[in-house]
């Protein structure tokens, strides 16, 4: 969280395939500005253009 003491908050990510997420957060104010909101809903989606693979092309070079 970027209002540390200020807020509190929580977030899900789900990875639907190798390129594509979507998520979820919450975020609830506990200062005295709770009075005038009732938190912040975001709907998160991400997508990874180049997704790296992870493999070794030669062993000797690790």
């Amino acid at each position: 969280m970027y209002r540390h003491g200020a807020a509190a908050g929580a977030n899900i990510m789900y990875q639907l395939n190798n390129t594509f997420r979507i998520g979820y957060a919450y975020d609830y104010s506990i200062t005295s500005m709770t009075k005038y909101t009732s938190g912040t809903h975001e709907v998160l989606i991400g997508f990874d253009f180049y997704k790296k693979t992870e493999t070794v092309r030669s062993p000797r070079y690790f």
